[in-house]
């Protein structure tokens, strides 16, 4: 009896080595193999009626430490946040160009502003001329471009949330068919190691694109919910969903409800990803490019205000045949305006033949001050059918304006009447005068000063009180409570934009209206005119494109005794070109925008100060990136210690394995010639 239970016991032990051969070798076969991890095999003695039977299996384990997974999945979604927006940072590097570099927008600034320099030096030089348009067609392209790339990587951002999501409901169902396996074969007594790691790739694949928690039951199946709180698997996995946008442009916000969100449940989820690639995604497409795009924004506005606001003033020689507002108005608009302005009938040497002042405060409308504009005998002056105010000259005559004292006062805005009406821009722009936004508002931030808005146009005037302290939403309330406005549709709201919110006050019917106030409250909010989509459409005009004598240089002649047949206009004359080159040296305000706090600095200098933020927002992205991988290696490095194929602890353990295997059989070997010598002997 004894040689049986000696013969039994060497059979386990044979069976148990063999099997955690197998074991070792899927160990060194897997060394490689992402995801997987070291299993061990765990015996125990078997005992049958209080006498040993040999050896069995107890178990196959995972060798993990699943406190440190859960850290490590931490460091997944952060480094990954973090990975996705040094990618972004360093696209929008090559695209937009670093401080110093020759192709940057501050660069080409500057060397427009050289080339004028050289102009007022030499008014009648046309080489300087055409360089001068040359440089502002690049100028303009420069910022459409820029405009274009940031909302083609916002697209790019939204589409990638989109395969993000698809991603992560797929790796969710996943899950879900392994917890029911692993549950199964808990309860069979069955191996579940490796039904456990292929869980573990699928939910660091959830890790790496969002933040998530999770808990494992007593029968083996996680529970998985966002950092938040919001299930996302508890038996049944919870679908997410995000639809990708078609297109992007700078009034497509997070909150414009043309931007999907990202529901669980019925809820929208978007602000409460705070890790993972989506994260990152969201925060380029709905905060940082957005940002940026304000940014270029404010500058392009201020460029093309600022250069068109004095090349109104001015005139090429001798002049235009043909004068064509940019600005829509009707003959109803009531804008608030002072001072005179001259318009003069020029032949083509630049002598005056005809010229007329008129006191802009003696106008009620701009109806009016055409109507008494075409009173000129040499002239005729219509509001157009496309709303664009049009002044021709008869004859061989040209037509020039010189500016003078008027002064249009447009929220934040003060220029010329030319410039009001875009007779002589340089840049052609589409801001017209149906709607008005705020400078960018920090959330909650409320109106800086007291004030009463008063708001003028066909429909009358109507007046809105704000308190210092009124949030940007109980203004936009108050403006929509007056029924004067509402009647008029004239409405208000506030929309995001990246870091912060804007108050936006539109025209739903396109016509013009006029906002004052009896304070500081629009200045200290910068409300102008306004739809931030000039960097996105800026051109050259296209006459002066084909003819840059058009370009301004001079200015008419604005004596209090000119007469008919005087010099109304020289082909040397500086005056404007000189005032457009000393403008590039002229410190001008730029409100707050994201992290770019305000300032007083020349166009290219702001261009230098956008471009050095941004770069400076990509060093610390790297370092961010840098650092948070730092920690990932590292944590990962540890718990690949734990987890990880050791060769050289699995050549060893073979070793023992296969002695112990040896021995095994030679037990075997040495009963059965026991037995075969009791055989022998009852014979």
């Amino acid at each position: 009896m004894s040689l049986s239970i000696a013969l039994q016991n060497a059979v386990t032990g044979l069976h148990l080595n063999q099997r955690a051969l197998d074991v070792t070798a899927q160990n060194v076969a897997n060394v490689n193999t992402e995801g997987y991890s070291r299993k061990t095999v765990h015996q125990q003695a078997v005992v049958v009626a209080g006498r040993g039977a040999g050896v069995e299996i107890s178990s196959i384990s995972r060798t993990v430490n699943e406190f440190m997974l859960k850290d490590l999945r931490v460091q997944i979604s952060a480094m990954s946040d973090f990975d996705e927006r040094n990618a972004f940072y360093g696209r929008m590097q090559d695209l937009f160009g670093s401080p110093g570099s020759d192709s940057s927008i501050g660069v080409s600034i500057a060397d427009l502003a050289t080339r004028m320099q050289a102009l007022s030096a030499s008014p009648e030089n046309n080489s300087l001329m055409s360089e001068i348009i040359s440089r502002a067609q690049l100028i303009s392209l420069q910022f459409n471009q820029i405009a274009e790339e940031i909302e083609s990587l916002r697209l790019e951002a939204d589409t990638n949330i989109s395969s993000a999501i698809t991603t992560v409901n797929t790796q969710l169902e996943r899950i879900q068919e392994l917890n029911v396996r692993i549950a199964e074969n808990l309860a069979l007594g069955l191996g579940d190691s490796e039904l456990r790691d292929q869980r573990d790739i699928a939910l660091d694949e959830i890790a790496e694109l969002i933040d998530v928690n999770y808990f494992e039951r007593s029968n083996g199946e996680i529970v998985i919910f966002t950092d938040s709180g919001r299930p996302l698997l508890d038996r049944t996995a919870q679908t997410l969903s995000h639809t990708s946008a078609s297109q992007f442009s700078p009034s497509i916000t997070w909150d414009s409800g043309a931007v999907s969100t990202i529901d669980l449940g019925g809820n929208d989820i978007t602000s409460e990803i705070d890790s993972g690639a989506v994260a990152g995604w969201i925060a380029m497409r709905d905060t940082i490019l957005p940002d940026l795009h304000s940014q270029f924004e404010e500058l392009a506005q201020s460029f093309t205000h600022e250069i068109n606001a004095v090349h109104n003033d001015g005139v090429g020689y001798p002049g235009l045949a043909q004068m064509t507002g940019t600005r829509e108005v009707a003959a109803t608009d009531t804008p608030t305006w002072t001072g005179d302005v001259r318009v003069g009938i020029v032949d083509d040497t630049g002598t005056v033949v005809e010229y007329q002042d008129f006191d802009l405060s003696t106008y009620a409308t701009v109806g009016l001050l055409i109507a008494d504009i075409n009173l000129m005998a040499n002239a005729t002056a219509v509001i157009n059918a496309a709303g664009n105010v049009e002044i021709d000259a008869l004859g061989s005559n040209v037509i020039a304006i010189n500016e003078s004292t008027s002064a249009v006062t447009v929220g934040n805005q003060t220029m010329g009447l030319s410039g009001f009406l875009g007779m002589n821009d340089l840049f052609d722009q589409p801001n017209n005068y149906d709607v008005y936004t705020t400078s960018q508002q920090t959330a909650g931030a409320g109106a800086l000063a007291n004030g009463t808005l008063t708001f003028t146009g066909a429909f009358g005037t109507a007046a809105v009180g704000v308190t210092a302290g009124d949030s940007l939403a109980t203004i936009a309330a108050s403006i929509n409570a007056d029924a004067t406005l509402s009647a008029a549709n004239v409405t208000a709201t506030v929309i995001a934009d990246g870091s912060g919110y804007r108050l936006q006050i539109t025209d739903a019917d396109a016509d013009n209206f006029f906002v004052a106030d009896s304070g500081t409250l629009i200045s200290s909010m910068d409300m102008k005119a306004r739809e931030h989509s000039v960097a996105s459409s800026m051109l050259v005009r296209s006459d002066i494109i084909a003819d840059p004598s058009r370009l301004s240089r001079g200015e008419l002649n604005n004596s209090a005794t000119l007469l008919v047949g005087d010099v109304g206009v020289t082909s040397g004359g500086q005056d404007v070109i000189q005032r457009l080159s000393n403008l590039f040296d002229t410190a001008l305000n730029f409100e707050e925008i994201g992290e770019l706090p305000d300032a007083s600095k020349s166009l290219s200098d702001y261009a230098t100060a956008i471009l050095s933020l941004n770069a400076t927002q990509a060093r610390n992205v790297e370092d961010s990136f840098t650092t948070k991988t730092f920690l990932h290696d590292n944590l990962e490095l540890k718990t690949r210690a734990i987890s990880g194929v050791n060769l050289d602890e699995e050549m060893a353990h073979m070793i023992i394995l296969e002695s112990a295997y040896a021995a095994s059989a030679r037990v075997i070997t040495t009963t059965s010639a026991l037995f075969d010598e009791l055989l022998n002997i009852a014979r």
